[in-house]
């Protein structure tokens, strides 16, 4: 059974696909360590090291439970760029979700 697992994982790696540039994706930072910060955007450049991203949506999330602390305007329409070590999560989403 534990076998069968491993190779069921194993396949869902294999269609996994990691982000390019160009695609939308949602990325979450640590902020201050009482908040996340959740921004959503365009990638528009990658290399070893960062990502940047052109910011369509941010809101910051309180890491207590609550279910947000704010919206973060400033970041909308500009160009972010991020560690990848310093990234909690990014996940690449559908652009049509966001309507």
């Amino acid at each position: 059974m534990v076998a069968g697992m491993l190779v069921l994982s194993i396949m869902g790696m294999a269609d996994c696909q990691l982000p390019e540039v160009g695609d939308t994706v949602v990325v979450a930072t640590e902020y201050t360590g009482l908040c996340t910060l959740l921004m959503v955007g365009n990638i528009t450049d990658m290399d070893d090291t960062t990502i940047s991203l052109n910011v369509s949506m941010s809101q910051l999330q309180m890491t207590t439970g609550s279910p947000q602390a704010g919206e973060v305007d400033d970041l909308i329409g500009r160009n972010v760029s991020i560690g990848k070590s310093s990234y909690i999560y990014m996940v690449k989403i559908d652009p049509e979700e966001l309507d």
